[in-house]
């Protein structure tokens, strides 16, 4: 049962709320926990043995926090944050080698990397409660479990304190409002370009022409941007239903021009933890800071890490640090004025090229079909080819798609944001709640038009990315 299931937007988000509300009046944390593990139990009913993976990270984070303060070793620290990573790891090539009987945990990876958070935070700041209830919240907490955003653990705690804790008309609607627009972005735009994309490559020609490929490219690129940006504004509207503060995530395909851009809207919250949680513990180690190339790197590294990614495919890491070295040497991320618009026009275009083939990379599991067709690419009937396309396209569906989109990414454009900061109080309420209806409307046609015919997406978060 995910984000997009009905069964979790019209009966378990509801109940889960009315529960909250009753008998969360002095213990929100604790009924949070409560919901946070029937949500576990629901998820995983087809799937029994992975009741056990969330509490056996949770007992091995408690106990090696306790251990690195015991020993007060900073290479030891590395070493019992390291192990998390490493199971995760184990567990990706478990999936991808087909063991028999495995079936891998849906949102395993961000408690991962939450568990290592823990073990810092509690070892080396000081400034976070050590406690097992809280860490349980902690790792448990299912809004973020998807994709994130991640939350360090000590912002976790300072989030759910009980006095921090806010459950008010004002941040539901919020939250509502948000939780519709991911659901939309998920499904009314991401899943049907992603059809799209998967329409064309599995019935397409066997020799494709270059146009083919260009769309095949920026389908694929703004498929998965939607569907990315989607988990986050769900992740966080849920979040905000039940009170908790955590940070938003704005996604606007049309603002990114190089990968830097790229990679801190939809991933900044992974390049956060591999500061954190890597550079700084080899920079305090070293004693010196690392060169743009390695950051880059390492930055690439953790994002793997979170989608589907097989260990021959991390040799695109090598194209993606090039062009984010190449943008920043132009300036491109700091500079956006009229001189150099049109340079970061072509670094745009040239944006959704290497990370639409970087997608297709990912989608295809790194399959040589990839390359095979790439190989092939010809000239001949294009015109054919063309046609045919534009027929497939040109109904009232992908019409709506792009309306929806642009109707999705609208309140974060500089232009909208600008008017709205001049509107009075009360204007600002009823844009609000005009826009939270609008999405509602929206909302409920995705869920009756769109949704049965992605039946998948109520059981899995991607058929493409492996989370």
């Amino acid at each position: 049962m995910l984000f997009t299931a009905p069964a979790f937007a019209f009966l378990f988000l509801p109940l889960g709320l009315i529960f909250y509300m009753l008998f969360g009046k002095n213990n929100k944390r604790r009924c949070l926990l409560i919901i946070c593990c029937v949500y576990h139990v629901l998820l995983n009913m087809s799937h029994p043995l992975n009741f056990i993976w969330l509490p056996l990270i949770a007992v091995y984070t408690f106990f090696a926090r306790k251990t690195a303060v015991i020993c007060a070793k900073r290479v030891l620290t590395v070493i019992l944050c390291a192990v998390p990573l490493i199971w995760l790891i184990m567990m990706r090539g478990m999936h991808y080698f087909g063991m028999d009987g495995f079936v891998y945990p849906v949102g395993m990876t961000v408690p991962a990397l939450s568990a290592v958070s823990y073990i810092r935070d509690c070892s080396e700041d000081g400034e976070a409660p050590a406690d097992f209830f809280r860490l349980l919240l902690y790792l448990a907490f299912f809004p973020v479990m998807i994709l994130g955003p991640f939350v360090r653990y000590r912002d976790f705690c300072r989030l759910t304190e009980e006095e921090n804790i806010t459950v008010s008309l004002s941040g539901v609607c919020e939250g509502v409002k948000l939780y519709a627009i991911g659901f939309i972005k998920r499904i009314a735009v991401g899943a049907v370009l992603i059809e799209g994309y998967q329409w064309i490559f599995a019935y397409s020609w066997e020799a494709p022409t270059f146009g083919i490929v260009l769309l095949l490219l920026i389908l694929v690129y703004f498929g998965v941007f939607f569907s990315v940006a989607g988990y986050y504004d769900m992740g966080v509207g849920i979040s905000r239903i039940f009170g908790i503060d955590v940070p938003r995530v704005d996604a606007n395909p049309f603002t990114v021009a190089t990968f830097n851009e790229y990679s801190k809207t939809l991933f900044g919250s992974v390049r956060i933890w591999a500061e954190n949680y890597i550079l700084v513990p080899v920079r305090d180690i070293r004693g010196k800071k690392e060169t743009g190339f390695v950051r880059v790197a390492v930055y690439c590294m953790c994002i793997f890490l979170l989608v589907r990614s097989q260990f021959t495919m991390l040799i695109l890491i090598i194209p993606l640090i090039a062009f984010s070295i190449a943008s920043a040497s132009l300036r491109l991320d700091k500079m956006r004025g009229k001189s150099n618009a049109g340079l970061r026009g072509v670094f745009g275009m040239l944006n959704i090229l290497v990370l639409g083939v970087f997608w297709v990379f990912v989608t295809m599991g790194g399959d040589n079909s990839v390359l095979q067709y790439i190989s092939e690419v010809t000239v001949n009937n294009a015109e054919y080819q063309a046609d045919m396309v534009l027929i497939s396209f040109s109904g009232s569906k992908y019409l709506f798609v792009s309306l929806t989109a642009f109707c999705t990414v609208m309140p974060q454009m500089s232009s909208v944001k600008a008017v709205y900061s001049r509107m009075s109080p009360r204007m600002r309420a009823v844009a609000d709640y005009g826009a939270m209806f609008v999405m509602l409307a929206l909302f409920v046609f995705t869920a009756m038009f769109f949704l049965p015919q992605f039946p998948e997406y109520n059981t899995t978060p991607f058929n493409y990315l492996i989370i």
